[in-house]
């Protein structure tokens, strides 16, 4: 019966509609000659239809409300001029004058709206959008023209973190090691790049990309931000990923927020911890002069001859030789943020401001061995060397944080943002051991202190026409980067068979590697300026989008280093009783003399000290074009001019080293997106990047490394490696809050860089080549779900992603080398976390799992005989799992409870030496430990306090 009613009625419909319409019509035509208005309301920065705007026609009660669509229709308005009014919550209003209606005809009216940032005259804004909700966040990454993944600023509130290193991990599809060195899909860390808001991070290390996120409270970020697609106006050196840090630029509200916490490592706190006595600025991360070359001390000591005048500067040296023991002390981390806000008439100035500092002392024991080869014949290692080292290692942090925000109008709106970061390291290596290469036990001992400061400077501005249509924004940026190794000693004694006694290996020529002191000193700056400018075109109902820019960078390093070795005075022949005396008593003044006693010498060579310098000139267009609402094409060029200049010398030799690398790139990119509804949507990307050598990676230098036991030298050689990539995704979107894609993914590699192994007799020494090709494919799974379709799970949430990449190296059909996985590339990676948030009594628990799948660190090296082939060197899988418990105590309080590391697996680098074994009849495989070490579960308790 319904279903023949049904159709009844449409019959019905189909007959009677035309006759009303046309009906309507004459009745229309001889009442009244009125028009009508219609088009679409879009967010000018992203594309998207807005839903419910409100359209009014000034003086009048006629109006309308976008639909699904963010379509609008107003008929029956008189013809002439008229003015319309346009709200909605979040945006700035807009007041259209002069449009022209005409009798039985249709205006067309796109209205292009802009987000407004900050409420600044109560009456001129009428209400402030909220930009880091997790629905915001789903939003503008579904009308992102661009691969990109992110975490909002609401989820960070959730999840109370602390810093931006633990929310980082919150993101699909990132992993973060040390909290510094970001891994996306599974790539090494010098493919993914690092941005705070519109500029470069500079690096918290010197000699590789990283980024100490622990720097930035999480307080104060608005978003993070994780592209992985290329764009014309990202800058052309990142494959991985592209990382966007964005701090709140003015607070919502006055606020001071002060946090101390406290953590038990199972390693080390309350047991023995061995050091050596330093300066009275240690603790601050800052060196006071304690360790620096005696005063008056000359710039090349081989110059000085006169026997007194060694005697007297040998004499001059810090007699801080000797580790003492103490008792480990928990783990001290103390920071305040706050916020201030002042509202003028029309005007509105901002800061906000962070200082924190930790305090950490750190255990490792270490297996330490190196294999010259394996021994085929009777199925066993052949040793370089096996040692057993004890680490103990105090880390000290200190940050400052500190911006301001000037809102001139809704339009115009001025920012300077500074960020400074001190770090330390103290470490005391006890080492024991066999050096089978010498063929004997060795006691090695080494003191080092390692101080890093940088400093980045923005002064950037944003404005937006009056219209909304165009926004031009710029920077200006200046950084400093420093890194200080002042006297880092070396004692190395061996055993004296005879007597039993463990004696101090003092070579008749300085041999720092063996007796003696380094001296470190590197310093960078770098001076950048951008500017970005974009431009709506009222062109069709969806306008496209016209960017272009330039971005300037200019660096420069200058690195020195100094050798100090000890030796026997010509006529002196120390005794083994005096050699197996305490450092302190063998380093006297009165056993310093040149002849008849110790001295010290120089081995620095020319090779020791280098300059270089990076100009970076780019630009860039692109141009956005929704062909439909559910098509569009986002595409253009980036143009880079790069010259890499370095000046120094051969190792051991004058042959200077003159290194000038001048190129210029173009790096097309495409990005299409297809909106199939809604919740669906898929993608594709392609783009061209580049991966250019480091400073240091390019520089002869020969740094001795004691950990590693190893020589570390750069090529000048190197060249830059270049990327196509390729990507397809397909993203839904379950609700305002969830997410799920699946995404493959496409990599060619033109000379990519690695570190190799070199020959070098009888030690270690490594260095950086160029590959001739690689390629890179894969699979890549994020799911963000919420589990509240179960009742009793309602607070729980899920954060999954996963990797598998296929890689692999191409090399020359002439060449005895065969194919292995991309240096630095995983061939799987997991990330998964549980997270449960209860708002009405303020507890929230989240538990973090990460894996790796194994990865090269070191190219190995194949030789004639295959016994004597050099293996791969693989850094392998280790399980992580982290929880966190956060407890809100009344309106101002807040407990946080830790576990870092709960399984406390083993960290292993390793070697495979394959071989055919005759007994078996064959092909067997040996996996041997280079290192091997536990850091130790943490467990922290902390407090914090805002009002």
């Amino acid at each position: 019966m319904l279903q023949k009613g049904l159709i009844t009625v449409q019959r019905f419909l189909r007959r009677i509609l035309p006759v009303l319409i046309i009906t309507c019509g004459i009745s229309s035509s001889l009442f009244a000659q009125t028009g009508s208005i219609e088009g679409f309301v879009i967010d000018k920065k992203t594309n998207e239809t807005l839903i419910g705007t409100g359209i009014l026609i000034d003086g009048t009660t006629k109006g309308a409300v976008t639909n699904v669509d963010g379509q609008y229709q107003i008929t029956n308005i008189n013809p002439g001029k008229h003015f319309i009014k346009i709200s909605y919550v979040g945006y700035y209003p807009i007041l259209i004058e002069n449009i022209i209606v005409e009798a039985n005809k249709t205006t067309q009216q796109n209205i292009l709206m802009d987000a407004s940032d900050v409420s600044i005259d109560e009456v001129v804004v009428s209400g402030k959008r909220r930009t880091n909700t997790d629905e915001m966040m789903i939003s503008s990454i579904k009308s992102s023209p661009l691969l990109v993944s992110s975490i909002s600023g609401q989820q960070i509130q959730r999840s109370q973190d602390k810093d931006a290193s633990e929310v980082v991990r919150r993101v699909p599809g990132i992993t973060i090691i040390d909290d510094r060195f970001i891994i996306v899909r599974g790539l090494n860390q010098r493919y993914n790049n690092v941005w705070l808001n519109n500029a470069a991070t500079p690096s918290s290390e010197t000699d590789v990309k990283s980024f100490s996120f622990d720097v930035i409270p999480s307080g104060l970020i608005e978003n993070i931000m994780i592209y992985k697609s290329a764009a014309p106006e990202f800058p052309a050196e990142f494959t991985g990923g592209f990382i966007k840090i964005t701090t709140k630029n003015m607070p919502v509200e006055n606020f001071t927020n002060i946090d101390y916490s406290s953590s038990y490592r199972t390693s080390s706190t309350f047991k023995d911890f061995y050091s050596y006595k330093g300066g009275k600025m240690d603790w601050l991360g800052f060196d006071d002069g304690t360790r620096a070359l005696p005063k008056g001390f000359p710039s090349d000591l081989k110059l000085v001859t006169d026997p007194s005048t060694i005697n007297d500067l040998s004499k001059a040296f810090n007699k801080n030789l000797t580790a003492t023991s103490s008792t480990a002390r928990p783990d001290q981390k103390f920071g305040i943020t706050l916020g201030r806000k002042i509202k003028f008439k029309n005007a509105m100035l901002g800061n906000t401001s962070s200082l924190s500092y930790s305090n950490s002392l750190d255990y490792n024991p270490i297996n330490n061995n190196s294999f010259t080869s394996y021994n085929i014949l009777d199925d066993l290692p052949s040793y370089r060397f096996k040692y057993e080292d004890n680490q103990y290692t105090n880390n000290v942090k200190f940050n400052l944080l500190h911006s301001w925000a000037l809102y001139i109008n809704r339009n115009n709106k001025i920012e300077f943002r500074n960020l400074f970061n001190q770090s330390s390291f103290t470490r005391t290596t006890l080492r024991d051991g066999y050096d089978y290469y010498s063929s004997i036990a060795i006691r090695s001992y080494e003191h080092r202190f390692m101080s890093r400061s940088t400093y980045s400077g923005q002064l950037s501005g944003e404005h937006t026409s009056i219209e909304g249509i165009s926004k031009l924004d710029w920077n200006v940026g200046y950084a400093y980067a420093n890194r200080l190794e002042p006297d880092r000693k070396v004692l190395t004694t061996k055993l004296n068979e005879n007597t039993g006694n463990y004696e101090l290996a003092l070579p008749n020529t300085a041999n720092p590697r063996l007796a003696g002191r380094l001296y470190l000193d590197n310093h960078e700056h770098i001076f950048s300026n951008g500017v970005n400018y974009e431009r709506y075109f009222d062109f069709g109902h969806l306008p496209p989008m016209l960017k272009f820019g330039y971005y300037l960078e200019y660096k420069n390093r200058k690195f020195n280093a100094r050798n100090i070795g000890y030796a026997n005075g010509s006529n002196f022949y120390p005794t083994s009783d005096f050699l197996s005396l305490p450092f302190d008593q063998i380093f006297k003044d009165e056993n310093f003399d040149y002849s008849n006693g110790l001295k010290i010498t120089e081995s620095t060579n020319k090779s020791d000290s280098y300059k270089s310098d990076n100009t970076l000139i780019a630009g860039y267009m692109g141009l956005n074009m929704p062909f439909t609402l559910k098509l569009n094409l986002y595409f253009g060029v980036r143009a880079e001019q790069n010259r890499m200049t370095l000046s120094s010398f051969e190792p051991g030799v004058s042959t200077p080293v003159k290194v000038d690398n001048n190129r210029f790139n173009l790096f097309p990119s495409a990005n299409i997106s297809y909106k199939i509804n809604d919740k669906n949507v898929i993608r594709f990307a392609c783009g061209r990047s580049i991966n250019r050598p480091e400073f240091r990676e390019i520089a002869p230098f020969v740094f001795y490394d004691f950990n590693d036991v190893a020589g570390y030298s750069g090529n000048p050689g190197l060249k830059d490696a270049t990327i196509q990539n390729f990507d397809l995704r397909f993203e839904n979107y379950p609700s305002s809050t969830e997410t799920f894609s699946l995404a493959l993914f496409y990599k060619s590699f033109y000379n990519p860089i690695e570190m190799v192994y070199v020959d070098a007799g009888s030690g270690l020494q490594y260095s950086f080549n160029n590959a001739n090709g690689a390629k890179s494919m894969g699979v890549e799974l994020d799911i963000r779900r919420s589990l509240e379709f179960i009742s009793i799970l309602k607070n729980f949430s899920v954060v999954l992603n996963g990797s598998l990449i296929n890689s692999k190296v191409i090399f020359p059909s002439n060449t005895t080398e065969k194919n292995r996985p991309l240096y630095g590339q995983s061939p799987y990676i997991a990330n998964a976390g549980i997270f449960y948030q209860n708002p009405s009594n303020g507890l929230a628990v989240s538990i973090l799992y990460n894996i790796m799948g194994k990865r090269i660190i070191v190219v190995g090296q194949l030789a004639q005989n295959p016994q004597d082939n050099i293996p791969d060197l693989y850094e392998m899988p280790h399980n992580l799992i982290d929880i966190t418990i956060t407890k809100k105590i009344g309106k101002h309080f807040e407990l946080k409870g830790g576990i870092k590391d709960l399984l406390n697996e083993k960290y292993r680098y390793q070697q495979s030496f394959s071989f055919f074994k005759t007994s078996e009849n064959a092909q067997v495989t040996r996996n041997l430990n280079t290192k091997e070490f536990q850091k130790g579960t943490i467990f922290s308790l902390g407090l914090s306090y805002k009002f």
